[in-house]
């Protein structure tokens, strides 16, 4: 990593997202819906990953690939997350809150994207 590297900004709010998705499906109510609490759990780690994994790609097709990964890994959060809420088993607000975190990483990875398409294509 050089000096100059900068860390995503997105990348950040992922890692976040996936601390709180960890932290609200350790509560008690989460015991008995293990399969739901493991595929939220991997849903939600899998938004940062690719999102690091993405980055390390830099400017290439792979690396704009990666973020599309990370995009459909947050929308797989949200409906878990909306699921979660409604089954009871997060508090609605809670809920609420995280699938709108998730939504502003999918807005920002999209822009993330068409910002590296145009700038990949000048660089060649």
């Amino acid at each position: 990593m050089s000096s100059n590297y900068v860390p995503l900004k997105v990348l950040g709010l992922g890692k976040v997202l996936s601390e709180k998705v960890f932290v609200a499906t350790n509560d008690r109510l989460f015991q008995r819906e293990v399969t739901l609490k493991n595929q939220l759990r991997r849903a939600a780690l899998s938004v940062p990953s690719n999102i690091a994994e993405g980055d390390a790609r830099g400017y290439s097709q792979e690396g704009i690939r990666f973020f599309r990964i990370a995009i459909a890994s947050a929308e797989e959060t949200k409906v878990q997350l909306e699921l979660s809420g409604k089954m009871g088993l997060i508090e609605l607000q809670l809920s609420q809150s995280l699938f709108n975190d998730a939504s502003i990483i999918c807005r920002m990875l999209n822009k993330l994207i068409e910002s590296r398409i145009k700038r990949g294509s000048s660089l060649g």
